[in-house]
């Protein structure tokens, strides 16, 4: 008898032992993820449609890239979490097809220099953890954005209308921005088209360690996090990614 219960014992301990990895198993969800493959710049990851998923600098988006050139269409049967809001995060890769050509697409300055200064920036002095930081107090740079580059200086948003400068290049090089400057990332398609915004001129200069001159201004790329990040840089492709916590 007390063996018989010794042995229960034992086993039910087994049990609640392989509880966590069974919970944690029980999150993935084997799916097929289709749809356009795109990749952001730095911590932004890349897409495959719009709700899957892939971290940045990890195995799987390495895996990916190799077959699924930017712009195709594609195919990846992969292991995913489901978040809350219902996009899917890849966590095993288990197949990948492209399954359509990349469009031939002609590469802008901006799209180039993007590859380099795309991110979230503070004044070097506030640093990155300054206490209330909004994106109100922050410089949000997306040139590579889909619907066309943006720059949010503080509480002004501008669309890019035109960039040139020295070839773009990880080493510091300096580019001058031409843009149309409102109050809201609504006012975008009347910004470029002219019909609302005041002109503007800035000249960026993108810096190894996570540093960008801005006219007068030294920023220091920080983490991207909900409370500095503005909406529409997170909403609009190429970022596409889980909302930052």
């Amino acid at each position: 008898m007390i063996r018989s219960l010794l042995v229960a014992s034992l086993l039910t301990a087994s049990s609640l032992a392989l509880l966590p990895s069974d919970a944690a198993a029980a999150k993935l969800k084997k799916t097929l993820c289709s749809g356009e493959f795109g990749t952001g710049s730095g911590l932004a990851g890349s897409y495959i449609g719009k709700d899957c998923f892939i971290a940045a600098d990890s195995d799987m988006q390495e895996q990916v890239a190799g077959i699924c050139k930017e712009g195709s269409r594609c195919e990846v049967e992969a292991m995913v979490e489901v978040a809350p809001d219902g996009s899917r995060q890849i966590r095993t890769v288990l197949s990948v097809r492209q399954a359509g050509r990349a469009p031939a697409t002609r590469t802008s300055y901006a799209q180039k220099a993007g590859n380099y200064a795309d991110g979230i920036y503070a004044l070097q002095d506030d640093g990155c953890d300054k206490q209330g930081a909004t994106p109100g107090n922050r410089v949000s740079v997306q040139l590579l954005r889909a619907a066309g580059p943006a720059i949010q200086l503080y509480g002004k948003y501008c669309a890019v209308i035109e960039a040139d400068g020295e070839e773009p290049s990880s080493a510091k090089f300096q580019a001058t921005l031409q843009l149309r400057c409102g109050s809201s990332p609504a006012q975008d398609q009347a910004l470029r088209s002219g019909r609302s915004g005041t002109a503007e001129t800035i000249v960026m200069t993108p810096a190894p360690e996570r540093q960008l001159w801005l006219d007068e201004d030294t920023l220091i790329r920080c983490p991207i996090k909900r409370a500095y990040t503005p909406q529409w840089w997170i909403e609009a492709p190429p970022f596409n990614g889980r909302y930052p916590q």
